[in-house]
């Protein structure tokens, strides 16, 4: 690499990585690649510089790279007249020597010229490449900015108007497939966010998820009332057994003296009160295995 495309590239690079244009820097990497036309190194700096540059710097880059190239279209229209050939070099296989096989002399109008010519030539090559690039990292919004610059260079016939249309298309085609990967990763998220209502739920009305669950397992841990025990048919016969004295009493004749008031003989009493106690047993026990259970 020339020491001319070195020191271009130094002010591209510095340029890109303040990520701030001025008039000043833009002309001076302008006045400094009129020296280095001719050396297809600087096309190929353009393009190496573009691609490192961090996203959210590629407009400026591609900005610069919009000033260069359209300096170079400018220097042909005008046949080099207005601008400094003092440090021009003719491209080394320009091919256009006169009839006496002489090519431009260096520092001339003819040498800035034939490199002007060599480096828009080797410019469409990478032109479409440092547009996607910049089109693809630049956000949604500053897109419209990368096409108002097609826009430029199809006025200004920077470049062939068949290259424009071919970049134009492309730029549609990845637009498109931007914005579906765009739609369909807000998709995902809205679907995602939709599925844990029931986690919602928990924070809005218990404070949070913790909170809902600790309510739940309490609740769980209460045991319910255990279902009272049946009473044992026999203890029922026996009950029967002692109300029937009475009753068969008050069922006599009239006539016949009124007996004293019949009792339950004593062992049916007994029996009451030991079938009493394992009815109360009984149900103390199933009491304890209904709440282990629900444990």
């Amino acid at each position: 690499m020339s020491d001319a495309v070195e020191a271009v590239t130094a002010a591209l690079s510095e340029a890109i990585k303040s990520n701030k244009l001025s008039s000043s820097r833009v002309e001076r990497i302008k006045t400094l690649s009129l020296a280095t036309l001719h050396d297809p190194a600087f096309a190929s700096a353009l393009l190496r510089v573009h691609l490192k540059a961090p996203a959210s710097h590629k407009l400026t880059s591609f900005y610069i790279f919009d000033a260069v190239a359209r300096q170079a279209r400018d220097i042909v229209r005008k046949n080099g007249a207005g601008f400094d050939a003092s440090g021009a070099q003719p491209p080394a296989d320009d091919g256009t020597a006169d009839g006496s096989g002489a090519q431009p002399q260096p520092g001339t109008a003819e040498a800035l010229v034939a490199g002007a010519k060599t480096f828009l030539s080797v410019l469409d090559g990478v032109a479409e490449e440092v547009t996607e690039s910049t089109f693809r990292d630049v956000q949604p919004d500053h897109r419209e900015k990368v096409r108002k610059v097609i826009d430029i260079w199809m006025k200004a016939n920077t470049f062939s108007h068949d290259l424009l249309d071919d970049i134009t298309k492309k730029l549609n085609s990845v637009e498109t497939k931007l914005d579906q990967a765009r739609k369909s990763k807000e998709h995902h998220r809205e679907h995602r966010h939709k599925a844990t209502p029931e986690n919602d739920l928990g924070r809005s009305s218990l404070g949070s998820p913790g909170m809902a669950a600790l309510a739940g397992d309490g609740a769980a841990t209460t045991p319910p009332t255990a279902p009272p025990a049946a009473v044992p048919a026999n203890l029922l016969a026996l009950l029967g057994a002692a109300a029937a004295g009475p009753s068969s009493a008050s069922s006599a004749p009239a006539s016949q003296p009124t007996p004293a008031a019949a009792t339950a003989p004593p062992d049916v009493m007994s029996s009451i009160s030991d079938l009493l106690a394992q009815a109360q047993a009984a149900a103390a026990s199933s009491t304890s295995r209904y709440v282990r259970d629900r444990r």
